[in-house]
């Protein structure tokens, strides 16, 4: 797949033009407008106006009755219709909100939209709540930019409506508690996705979105049967802002920055400080999407948290030479919707395994070398894949026993198979590991596709690719998973690897391990 124009566009900011290089200006932040404000992620020098600790929003009588809602608003029209997410809707109209969120973002001063671009990076817009008619209220959504020069349009960044079919019931609406006490202003984050309007009044689903391309997998799954259930654990490595070191933080420092986390609705089973300042967290099982979403919530405002501190946050896999590689384990299970867990339950041998959990491990294994282009998705990540040990991708029984792992957990009475994937780095965009998981996966249960080889054995594993062209070019070959994530996705996905390659082309040739490695953390350190 060939592109023109070796360019990339912002893929995380409106206004921002992405540089591989040093800090962005302060000028791309500037304030556009009274009502709007380009968003202020991660950029410690940004300085928002301070808001009184009092400041209070007013509801009147129109919007207390929004607030409360009707039956008709709060419905799915999507669980409703029945109508794919990625079909063109004539039901353009009112943004269909639960109450509780309707709450959230009527009781704050700022709401900030937020979608997920490529990199799993959050970009969007911050507005005002008070200024906000009636008839903003209804439609909620913003007019953003989104997408990279080949696949670009101007489109508005709105809600997803939730599907019921799929599960989950994490709030799009979540409070972000450290604005409020750095900056004084009582702010929500505002989950949404993009849609683009045509000039005949219907709306598409982005289909280049990450969000949307992993919840339609999630509905295909649920169509075949099934149920999804997934976490995620991410690591990532505090730094001083600036700093070319590694800068370790206390048990207290994480605690507080964990309450605050929590607040914003991102529950986590535990969380520990590494001597080398590496973090490790490890979040709970959520039903359907509910867990990519809250990884990329955890991931941004991670960020965004330790800015405000002077200090900063990334995932890169291997931000320093000495540093430990942050890693982004995938725990995720599937239950059949009729016959309960009972089907998937193992009795500890390949053998005695029920057909459903073969072919999922045969689908892992088999799309492996293309999946490594969503789980290690830029040219740092594979630093870390040379220290892990997997050249191929096995797969054995029992925690962390092999790239793909499967096993009985305690938390569960029923012992129902639990699979693990090492394969991704805190690189990685979340909705998209989910989504390439969902291709592998059910590209198994339909072709009933048998491991390729025994539990803990080399032979007949397919080879994982050494570095990210070689990512690239397995997902180029792999017709099944391109067909699956659909062209608009790809073409974006490929068209940002293709621009990364180019450039780190340019100094990894004749660069040391040490010089590769620093060129790599300026490259993404504005966005990973």
């Amino acid at each position: 797949m060939a592109f023109e124009n070796s360019q990339i566009l912002p893929d995380f900011f409106p206004s921002l033009s992405l540089q591989f290089s040093g800090s962005p200006s302060r000028n791309s932040f500037a304030r556009n407008s009274r009502k709007s404000y380009d968003c202020p992620y991660y950029h410690r020098e940004v300085h928002l106006p301070r808001l009184s600790q009092s400041c209070s929003v007013e509801l009147p009588a129109w919007k207390r009755e929004f607030l409360r809602g009707s039956k008709k608003e709060i419905d799915d029209p999507v669980r409703k219709t029945g109508k794919d997410l990625h079909q063109e809707d004539n039901t353009v109209g009112k943004t269909c909100l639960p109450s509780l969120d309707r709450m959230m973002l009527l009781m704050a001063d700022y709401v900030r939209f937020e979608v997920s671009d490529i990199n799993g990076t959050a970009k969007g817009r911050m507005i005002c709540v008070k200024d906000l008619s009636k008839s903003d209220l209804e439609q909620l959504r913003v007019k953003i930019k989104y997408g990279t020069a080949n696949h670009s349009a101007i489109c508005y960044a709105e809600p997803t409506p939730k599907d019921g079919a799929l599960g989950g019931k994490a709030p799009l609406v979540s409070q972000l508690p450290w604005l409020q006490k750095s900056r004084g202003m009582r702010a929500v984050s505002l989950l949404c996705g993009t849609r683009i309007y045509t000039s005949r009044g219907t709306a598409l689903w982005d289909p280049a979105n990450p969000r949307e391309v992993s919840q339609r997998l999630l509905k295909r799954l649920s169509n075949m049967g099934y149920h999804f259930y997934s976490r995620f654990s991410p690591d990532f490595t505090v730094t001083l802002a600036g700093g070319s070191a590694p800068h370790s933080i206390t048990d207290l420092m994480l605690y507080n920055t964990m309450q605050q986390m929590s607040l914003a609705g991102i529950q986590a089973t535990s969380s520990r400080v590494h001597k080398d300042g590496r973090v490790s967290i490890s979040l709970t099982e959520q039903t359907g999407l509910d867990a990519a979403d809250t990884a990329f919530r955890l991931i941004n405002d991670m960020r965004e948290c330790f800015s405000l501190d002077g200090k900063a946050a990334t995932f890169l896999s291997k931000p320093f030479p000495d540093s430990s590689p942050n890693t982004m384990v995938f725990t995720h299970r599937i239950r059949p919707a009729a016959s309960g867990a009972e089907a998937f339950e193992l009795s500890g041998t390949d053998g005695s395994m029920p057909d459903p959990v073969r072919h999922w491990i045969g689908g892992l294994q088999r799309h492996a070398p293309a999946l490594m282009a969503f789980c290690a998705p830029t040219t740092n990540c594979y630093w870390r894949c040379m220290e892990s040990g997997f050249k191929e991708c096995t797969w054995g029984l029992g925690p962390r026993s092999a790239a793909i792992s499967v096993w009985k957990s305690p938390m569960f009475k029923s012992k129902e198979a639990v699979f693990e994937t090492d394969l991704s780095s805190s690189a990685a965009n979340p909705y998209l590991v989910v989504a390439a998981t969902l291709a592998a996966g059910i590209d198994g249960l339909t072709n009933r596709i048998e491991p390729m080889s025994s539990p803990g054995s080399r032979a007949g594993c397919p080879v994982l690719p050494i570095d990210l062209k070689e990512a690239v070019d397995a997902l180029e070959k792999d017709e099944t998973i391109m067909r699956a994530l659909g062209k608009p996705l790809i073409e974006s996905f490929m068209y940002v690897k293709q621009a990364e390659m180019t450039v780190a082309e340019g100094f990894s040739s004749s660069a040391s391990v040490t010089e590769a490695i620093h060129h790599e953390r300026e490259m993404y350190r504005n966005y990973i």
